[in-house]
C-alpha cells in the first residue's frame, strides 16, 4: 500500500476560474475557484484614515470565497490568483492550494505526498519565467518532484489525438481568462498564439447587460448561473427562460426578472466576435498547406468554454471548420497531463 501512494502521480492545472488537482488512483479530481475573499479596515466617518491596528482579514477561499458578495462599503473584496494564465497573488494561490492538497490527502498519508511526482500543466507560449513561478510555489508546497507539461498537447493525449502525425492539427483550449491557438505537425509546434478571451469574459458580459437593461445588481456567481442555464450562441431547439433575483441598483431592494435564452444568445454572441477574430488571426499564422490539413481533420476545442452551448456550430457557420469536442473538455487536459506523467516516468518535457 506504501508503495503504491508512493508511486501515485499529480497533475495540478493553475487557471483564472479555478485550480484543478487530479489524482491518478480513484481518478479523483478535486476543484476550486481560483480566488479569496478578504475584508479590509473601513474608514469610519469622522476618521482621517483607517485604523492603524486594523488588518485584513481572510473571509474565504476557493469555494467559500465564491460565495461571498464584494462590498465595497464594507470593505469587502475578492483577490483572484490568477489573471490571463498569469500569477495575479502569491498569497492567493498558495492558499488554494493549500486548501485542494488538504482535500488530496489524508492524515496518514499527510508525509508521504512529498514524494509524489507532479504534473504542472502550462499554456503554450507561456513565459518561461511564470512557469519557473508556478514550479517554485508548489514546491514551495513539498511538491518536490514537478514536470512541465504543455497543456494543449495534453488535452490531445487526453482525447486520443496523435500530435505525432505529419499532417498539421490544432488545439484550442478556452479556459477562464484566455484562450491558446496551437498548431503542431509532426510533434512539434508550427504556431501559438493565445487571446485574453475567456469564459470569465462571458460572464462579465451578462452582468453589464443585466445592469444596463434592468439596473440589477447580480451576485458575481450568478452571471455563470445564467450562462449555464441558457447561455447559447446558437438557437436551441426548445426556448428556455429563468426567473432571478437581484439588488436594484437605485433602491436597493431586491427584483425579480425573467430571462429568455434569445437575449442572453444576442449578449454571448457579441462577446465571442473576437474569439472567432483571433481564431482567424492564428491561422494566419501557419502555412497553406498545414492550414489545410485541419480544415479537413478539423480543430480539437477543449477547456471550460468548449461547454457554451452551441459553440461548435457557431465556429462552423463563422468559419467552415469542424469543430470537435471530446467527452468532459474541461478535465481532459489534466487527464492527459497524468497518461504523459506515467509514459515519460517522471523526466521533464515541454
Amino acid at each position: 500500500m506504501i508503495r503504491g501512494v508512493l508511486s501515485q502521480y499529480l497533475a495540478v492545472d493553475i487557471g483564472s476560474s479555478n485550480a484543478v488537482l487530479a489524482l491518478q488512483k480513484g481518478d479523483r479530481i478535486l476543484r476550486e475557484p481560483a480566488v479569496i475573499t478578504v475584508a479590509e479596515p473601513v474608514q469610519k466617518p469622522g476618521l482621517r484614515s483607517a485604523p492603524k491596528h486594523g488588518r485584513e482579514r481572510i473571509l474565504g477561499v476557493g469555494s467559500e470565497a465564491a460565495g461571498f458578495t464584494p462590498d465595497a462599503d464594507n470593505g469587502v473584496r475578492w483577490v483572484h490568483a490568477v489573471t490571463h494564465g498569469d500569477i495575479a497573488d502569491s498569497r492567493a494561490l498558495g492558499l488554494v492550494l493549500r486548501k485542494l492538497i488538504r482535500k488530496a490527502r489524508s492524515n496518514w498519508i499527510e508525509n508521504l505526498i512529498k514524494a509524489r511526482k507532479v504534473a504542472l500543466l502550462a499554456a503554450p507560449g507561456m513565459e518561461e519565467v511564470e512557469r519557473i513561478k508556478f514550479s517554485e510555489l508548489l514546491r514551495e508546497l513539498g511538491m518536490t518532484r514537478v514536470t512541465v507539461v504543455d497543456a494543449a498537447r495534453a488535452a490531445a493525449r487526453g482525447s486520443g489525438w496523435d500530435l505525432s502525425r505529419p499532417q498539421g492539427q490544432m488545439v484550442i483550449d478556452m479556459g477562464g481568462g484566455k484562450t491558446t491557438f496551437t498548431a503542431y505537425s509532426y510533434g512539434e509546434t508550427t504556431a501559438s498564439r493565445w487571446s485574453p478571451f475567456g469564459s470569465i469574459d462571458l460572464d462579465r458580459a451578462l452582468a453589464d447587460y443585466i445592469k444596463g437593461r434592468y439596473h440589477l445588481r447580480l451576485h458575481p456567481r450568478q452571471a455563470e448561473e445564467i450562462k449555464q442555464a441558457l447561455g447559447s450562441v446558437y438557437p436551441l431547439t426548445n426556448p428556455e427562460s429563468l426567473r432571478i433575483t437581484g439588488t436594484d441598483y437605485s433602491t436597493g431592494i431586491e427584483k425579480n426578472i425573467t430571462l429568455d435564452d434569445n437575449e442572453i444568445r444576442d449578449v454571448l454572441i457579441d462577446v465571442c466576435e473576437p474569439f472567432i477574430l483571433a481564431l482567424q488571426q492564428a491561422f494566419e499564422t501557419i502555412t497553406p498547406e498545414l492550414a489545410g490539413d485541419i480544415a479537413n481533420r478539423g480543430i480539437l476545442l477543449v477547456g471550460g468554454g468548449a461547454l457554451l452551448s452551441g459553440l461548435c456550430e457557431f465556429m462552423t457557420e463563422r468559419t467552415g471548420l469542424k469543430i470537435h469536442v471530446p467527452p468532459d473538455p474541461i478535465n481532459v487536459s489534466i487527464r492527459g497531463a497524468l497518461l504523459m506523467l506515467g509514459e515519460k516516468g517522471g523526466s521533464t518535457w515541454k
